[in-house]
């Protein structure tokens, strides 16, 4: 009985794992502000990345070393301008108050990002960092999720997402989490729309009111 329970137990953990192209390397960049990103919002999903194997490069709108809000320091592998849409198949923006002083309005980081949407990669942003996707112009008519602050949830409105309370939320090939309690969620998401490659591409839409 022991060894019937066993065996299930394996074959319940093969249908429930994402399963990735034989021989290639998932290639993610995060995406932090060069000063002020939540600490956990980086090393965790960090964690769940690496713990697949996949490749993961830090990108900000300066090079050097990234600071957090809590100390952690994180060396920036390349600029935003230096990014290009063949060298990721997903992109993460790393919440934390300083993605709305340094990357929000960023135009480098909104072609990339709206490229990225287009293109059909995973685009996903974590506690404030749904506000740098809005506008992008990429949660128009989707659903997302972000911090529950009224600043955050008001951009994500503007810019025509359907704002929802949930942790987690999974629109296309878009997601959203509202803070560091579900960033290895939010990490698995990714990993888990990763494993389906690409759909139907997304035509962007501009609005960065």
């Amino acid at each position: 009985m022991r060894t019937l329970l066993a065996v299930a137990a394996v074959l319940v953990a093969l249908v429930a794992a994402p399963v990735y192209p034989a021989g290639q390397s998932l290639r993610i960049v995060m995406v932090v502000a060069p000063k002020d990103f939540t600490d956990a919002e980086y090393a965790d999903p960090r964690a769940v990345f690496d713990a697949t194997g996949a490749v993961v490069r830090v990108a900000s709108i300066s090079g050097g070393t990234a600071v957090g809000h809590g100390g952690a320091r994180v060396r920036i592998d390349l600029t935003v301008r230096e990014l290009a849409l063949d060298q990721f198949d997903a992109i993460v923006v790393v919440g934390g108050t300083g993605a709305l002083t340094y990357l929000m309005d960023d135009e480098a980081l909104r072609k990339i990002l709206a490229g990225a949407a287009a293109a059909g990669k995973v685009v996903a942003g974590i506690c404030v960092a749904p506000a740098v996707l809005a506008r992008a112009g990429i949660l128009r008519n989707k659903q997302a999720t972000c911090y529950p602050d009224k600043r955050i949830v008001t951009i994500l409105k503007m810019n025509g997402a359907d704002y929802t309370e949930k942790s987690v939320v999974t629109a296309g090939r878009t997601v959203t989490a509202n803070g560091p309690e579900a960033a290895k969620d939010f990490a698995r998401r990714v990993l888990g729309l990763m494993s389906k490659g690409s759909e139907t591409k997304w035509r962007p839409s501009f609005s960065v009111a």
